[in-house]
C-alpha cells in the first residue's frame, strides 16, 4: 500500500473515532434531557467540522501527488488545467492595459511548459454542501457521480449545521438525525477515499485525450 493510501486511511480512522466520541457525548445518561438536548445540537457542527477537515485534507494530499508527479500544465486533464490556469492567473480579470495584455499572454504560454505546482490550500467556502462538493471534484478533475446519492442527506445536515452556526435557537436535532448524519460522514469519506485512489492509481489527473 503506497504512502497516499496509508495516510487517508489514517486520517479516516482518526475522524472515525472522533464521530464516535462525538455521538457518544450525546447519549450520556447522567445528563439532563436539557443538556443531552444541547449536546445533540451542537454536535452537528462539530461532525460537519469532521466532514470539510477530511475533505481539506483528501484534497490537499490529491494535489501533492499530482505536484510530485514531475509533469507540466499542459499534460493536466482539463477540468484541472481550467481551474488552476484561472486561478494562478487571474483570468477572472484580466489586465484592460495593452502592454499588461502582452505580459498577460506570455505569462499565459509559459505557463503551460511548465512544472504542476498547484496550491495545496483547498478553498471549502466553509459550506460543504452537494453543490460545492461536486464543484470542488470537477476542478479536480475528480468525477463524483457516484456520490450524488448522497446529495440530499448531504444537504439537509450541511442546511442544519448552518442555522445552528448562524445562532438559530429553533433547530431541534434529535438522535436519529446524529446517527444518520454520521452515517453519512462514515461513507461519504470511504466513497471519496476509493474514488481518488482510482484517480491516483490510473492518473487521472492528466489529459486522457491522445494524439
Amino acid at each position: 500500500m503506497n504512502r497516499f493510501l496509508d495516510d487517508i486511511l489514517s486520517d479516516m480512522d482518526w475522524r472515525s473515532g472522533e464521530i464516535g466520541t462525538i455521538k457518544a457525548l450525546t447519549t450520556q445518561t447522567h445528563l439532563s434531557d436539557n443538556k443531552r438536548s444541547i449536546s445533540r445540537k451542537y454536535a452537528v457542527p462539530a461532525l460537519y467540522a469532521v466532514w470539510e477537515g477530511f475533505v481539506v485534507q483528501s484534497f490537499s494530499k490529491y494535489v501533492t501527488i499530482i505536484n510530485k508527479s514531475n509533469i507540466e500544465y499542459s499534460q493536466l486533464n482539463i477540468n484541472l488545467l481550467t481551474y488552476q490556469m484561472f486561478h494562478s492567473l487571474n483570468m477572472h480579470k484580466p489586465p484592460q492595459n495593452h502592454n499588461k495584455r502582452k505580459d498577460y499572454i506570455v505569462n499565459l504560454f509559459n505557463k503551460k511548459n511548465t512544472l504542476v505546482d498547484i496550491p495545496l490550500i483547498i478553498d471549502t467556502k466553509s459550506n460543504v454542501n452537494s453543490k460545492q462538493f461536486h464543484a470542488m471534484c470537477l476542478n479536480y478533475g475528480i468525477v463524483s457521480d457516484s456520490l450524488k446519492k448522497y446529495d440530499n442527506t448531504l444537504n439537509k445536515f450541511v442546511n442544519i449545521r448552518n442555522k445552528i452556526a448562524h445562532g438559530d435557537n429553533a433547530v431541534l436535532v434529535d438522535s436519529e438525525m446524529i446517527y444518520e448524519f454520521s452515517q453519512l460522514i462514515v461513507d461519504l469519506m470511504t466513497e471519496l477515499y476509493l474514488i481518488l485512489d482510482n484517480c491516483v492509481q490510473n492518473k487521472v489527473f492528466l489529459n486522457q485525450e491522445k494524439g
